[in-house]
């Protein structure tokens, strides 16, 4: 699985959050310098503490929507992982379980000393129902 570097792209996100303040601090800076005062007051009060406020509400929305994001990632992470590492510690659970039962059931089968062919072909049937790989077994038993 690929990793996504969410550093770099906070990085970013907090570079570009910076040049559009410095952006609109010198448009605040320009239209106090270039308009006469009544023109500065308005653009003043209604367009560049507007454009802040918004660039600064974007900027904090911006990191808490990227913090919740990894976040999350990592929780399904860390999920899969359990998950993935409880279906192993199962299987393996089972298939030990399986093989311990079936050399049960043979040994009982050879204790009176042979093994007839309703015998062996009842033991196939158990085996084969209860393991995949039932082969690989038999050839550790006989």
């Amino acid at each position: 699985m690929a990793k996504f570097d969410f550093s770099k792209l906070k990085k970013t996100l907090k570079a570009s959050a910076e040049d559009a303040k410095i952006a609109a601090e010198k448009v605040q800076e320009s239209v106090k310098e270039n308009m006469p005062d009544s023109i500065k007051k308005a653009a003043q009060s209604e367009t560049a503490v507007a454009i802040s406020d918004k660039l600064n509400k974007a900027v904090e929305k911006g990191k808490s929507t990227l913090s919740e994001t990894s976040e999350r990632l990592k929780k399904t992470r860390e999920d899969t992982k359990n998950a993935l590492r409880e279906a192993r510690e199962s299987k393996l659970k089972n298939l030990v379980s399986s093989e311990t039962a079936l050399k049960i059931i043979y040994y009982l089968i050879i204790s009176d000393g042979q093994i007839n062919a309703d015998e062996k072909e009842q033991f196939n049937a158990i085996g084969q129902s209860m393991l995949d790989d039932f082969e690989s077994v038999t050839l550790g038993l006989t």
